[in-house]
């Protein structure tokens, strides 16, 4: 699928949560919810059509952990619409985290991009990787890099007659708001 121009029509993705290789697994936040991350910056393009996970739960159960191209069942895929499908995983060990994702053409039945990745506070880089996996994966489907570890900057004054205005910062996305 080639995006160009504006569709009402959104792409069909399909984003199986990560699976934690860490022994013993690790239990944070952000990287126990990369999908999640990953599918809110995907809907925020307003391109994206992501798919609910329990439409596919049983599909993914079995192969979670093989992101092998021959052992993913691309019929199953298709017959809930979807046109795309990541899968991935994540390892924490120490002081640093590492992973791969493997994002599929469904239609086609073949790879189209795998991004591994290392982060070396894994404390703090959770959602930046999920962040970086998003940008990784509209850039492949649209050919434009996507927006999701731009920062916006603004003011903001609370509604009292004797509030001066404070300047924050926030990831794209909303969260993580500083003010400074």
């Amino acid at each position: 699928i080639t995006i160009d121009k504006f569709s009402e029509k959104k792409v069909p993705i399909a984003i199986v949560p990560f699976v934690d290789r860490s022994e013993p697994p690790f239990r944070h936040t952000d990287w126990n919810g990369l999908a999640a991350i990953i599918t809110s910056d995907l809907k925020l393009t307003g391109w994206f059509d992501v798919i609910k996970p329990e439409a596919f739960l049983d599909i993914a159960k079995g192969e979670a952990i093989n992101l092998d191209v021959g052992a993913i069942p691309f019929q199953k895929w298709a017959a809930i619409d979807a046109d795309y499908l990541v899968k991935g995983y994540y390892e924490i060990k120490g002081k640093s985290a590492s992973g791969k994702m493997v994002l599929y053409d469904v239609v086609s039945r073949k790879e189209l991009r795998v991004f591994p990745f290392n982060a070396p506070n894994p404390n703090e880089s959770g959602r930046k990787t999920a962040h970086q996996i998003a940008n990784r994966i509209v850039e492949e489907i649209t050919g434009e890099m996507g927006i999701f570890e731009t920062y916006v900057a603004g003011t903001f004054k609370a509604a009292t007659k004797f509030a001066a205005k404070q300047i924050f910062t926030c990831e794209i996305d909303g969260s993580r708001m500083q003010f400074r």
